[in-house]
């Protein structure tokens, strides 16, 4: 996967067509169609579908019934709409490209005719629309946690038919999934996972300390405290909250330079992985309802530490600045932000620290994603899949997997 300088990219891409092939399998009955006999009768049904109702509207129109007409051609048309795009979506599917592809290696005579091998090709060049849009939803802690949910639309009268929302669940608008991302977790691939911990050793800090800081070993007993705290949730919402304040306290990196694809990495990631606690915590490590109260405890937090600020995330980043860490120095917003602030005031390389946040979110990535709950990822693909999945299939085919006895 690293031997060639986009080598992870043709690694994702078959990630996505086994994805696409389980989606088939799962939820629709393509591969069980694609039989050449069932093909070639839906093939002359469609001819049949067309010439009876027709026959019907000429019966109709030579018998001036308007309102039949109407009736009729509508119903036609109906039928005929959804039995074009049935078959349509059949033959174009994946399972219908590995047939023909199979046919097509089987089949000498094809091989020898060269329309054969040009329309296979056309045909395996055609992408139907899948759910999978390869963007990354994302999810802000400060930004979010004053969000209530209207009682008009999520109260016990609808409970029974709407999934309730909690205080502070609101979501950003997703972004697209960049190469910089892909790259970064597949160069993380090859360490050793220990919840981030592996970028603080690789990325040698020691030498890019402010004069008026703390020692070195002691910022690196904190950084990597910051690793080891109660859960993976805890580890991500502390570090999320470190990440979204050193965004707001140094200047935004130059794009396509090596510090803006590192910020273009970590910022992503952190929103990330912050929206899989807050949206889909069956795909993380630990029990889903441990992950919940743990977050709904983080936005009691926030709000009660940033009420009285404005909309704006400039004052809202200030007031996180003004909190007093003896007063509530165990709390996830107040961990968050002594770990932002070691950061921004602790190392005077900015490129450095966004170095190491974006290997951090991309080890963090790579040690979430080994899962034993498949059913929770194939529930997730009906409605498009996450970014998660493709990177547990990634981590499967590596032989990573999460020992089932894990405590959390």
């Amino acid at each position: 996967m690293l031997s060639k300088e986009k080598g992870y990219e043709r690694v994702f891409r078959v990630i996505e067509v086994e994805l696409a092939f389980l989606f088939d399998l799962f939820f629709t009955k393509y591969p069980v169609k694609l039989h050449m006999r069932h093909s070639v009768h839906r093939l002359l049904l469609l001819p049949i579908l067309v010439a009876v109702p027709l026959f019907v509207l000429l019966y109709a129109f030579v018998m001036k019934d308007m309102r039949t007409t109407v009736v009729s051609l509508v119903l036609i048309t109906s039928i005929l709409v959804v039995e074009f795009t049935q078959f349509a979506i059949m033959i174009f599917s994946e399972w219908a490209k590995v047939t023909y592809i199979c046919k097509y290696v089987r089949n000498e005579r094809w091989q020898r005719c060269r329309c054969a091998g040009m329309l296979i090709g056309i045909m395996c060049r055609i992408w139907l629309v899948k759910p999978w849009g390869r963007q990354l939803r994302q999810y802000s802690l400060i930004k979010s946690c004053s969000y209530s949910p209207p009682k008009w639309k999520y109260n016990r009268l609808t409970a029974a038919y709407l999934d309730q929302k909690r205080k502070g669940e609101k979501q950003l608008a997703p972004t697209n999934l960049s190469k910089e991302v892909k790259r970064a977790i597949a160069r993380s691939l090859g360490k050793y996972l220990e919840k981030g911990q592996t970028s603080l050793r690789l990325n040698d800090l020691s030498e890019n300390f402010n004069d008026l800081s703390e020692n070195f070993h002691d910022l690196f007993v904190e950084f990597s405290r910051a690793c080891n705290l109660e859960t993976t949730t805890h580890v991500i919402m502390v570090w999320h909250i470190a990440t979204i304040f050193c965004e707001h306290k140094m200047p935004r990196a130059q794009p396509s330079t090596e510090q803006g694809d590192n910020f273009d990495v970590a910022a992503k990631l952190s929103q990330y992985l912050a929206y899989l606690v807050v949206f889909a915590p069956k795909l993380l490590p630990g029990h889903p309802c441990r992950t919940e109260y743990i977050f709904s405890r983080a936005v009691s937090e926030a709000r009660e530490k940033l009420r009285g600020s404005s909309g704006s995330m400039k004052e809202r980043i200030e007031n996180l600045t003004s909190i007093v860490n003896e007063q509530c120095q165990e709390t996830i917003v107040a961990r968050g932000k002594r770990l932002g602030m070691q950061l921004v005031n602790g190392v005077a390389d900015e490129g450095r620290i966004w170095k190491v946040l974006a290997d951090f979110w991309a080890d963090m990535m790579l040690y979430v994603a080994p899962s034993n709950d498949t059913g929770a990822h194939a529930k997730y693909l009906t409605s498009g899949g996450e970014f998660l999945t493709h990177v547990w299939v990634l981590v499967s085919h590596a032989g990573i997997t999460r020992d089932p006895h894990d405590g959390e």
